[in-house]
């Protein structure tokens, strides 16, 4: 349907703020993979920040061929513009209910690791969660039974919520450490 033309693809991330102290947030690999997906069409893949959609002077999501929305969620108006302009648009691990979206099973994610620890006799592992990240409650919940299930250990002390991945600590890990 695109041929001779070359695709525009917008991929919104966060703002530098929230990935410096995040592992999780690897914004080339994220652009790769979408290069890789697209990787027989002529495409220009551009990158804009959550933050940046507010200046809508300077961001036309609606002359794209396709949005994806990077760990983020946007306001009504704009699904509404983007729905007006049939542009296509994807949420990418953001799991909403009136959406399209794309995201890993984290409950059974977490589960599977958890069993996996136990079967190779780490009986005593722990959970470290941010409580900010829409996702935790599911990886928290999967851990758990995958311990309890596996492990037979029930201990829930050795779970622990931060904020944010930047208010890990020399404590935080103490934590974790004294419950050997």
């Amino acid at each position: 349907p695109h041929r001779g033309r070359q695709l525009r693809l917008l991929v919104v991330v966060p703002d530098a703020s929230a990935t410096l102290d995040n592992p999780f947030f690897d914004i080339g690999e994220l652009l790769r993979s979408v290069g890789s997906v697209f990787s027989r069409e002529k495409k220009t893949i551009e990158t804009f920040s959550f933050s940046q959609l507010a200046d809508r002077d300077t961001v036309s999501l609606e002359s794209a061929d396709g949005v994806m929305f990077a760990f983020g969620r946007v306001d009504r108006p704009l699904k509404d513009s983007l729905h007006a302009s049939g542009t296509p648009y994807i949420f990418l691990n953001r799991v909403l209910d009136d959406d399209n979206y794309v995201s890993c099973n984290h409950y059974k994610g977490t589960l599977r690791l958890a069993e996996h620890l136990a079967a190779r006799g780490y009986n005593r592992s722990g959970y470290l969660g941010c409580s900010t990240i829409p996702v935790n409650a599911d990886r928290r919940r999967g851990y758990l039974t995958g311990i309890t299930e596996a492990a037979c250990q029930t201990d829930r002390s050795l779970t622990a919520e931060v904020a944010s991945m930047g208010d890990i600590t020399n404590e935080t890990v103490r934590y974790f450490v004294d419950r050997e």
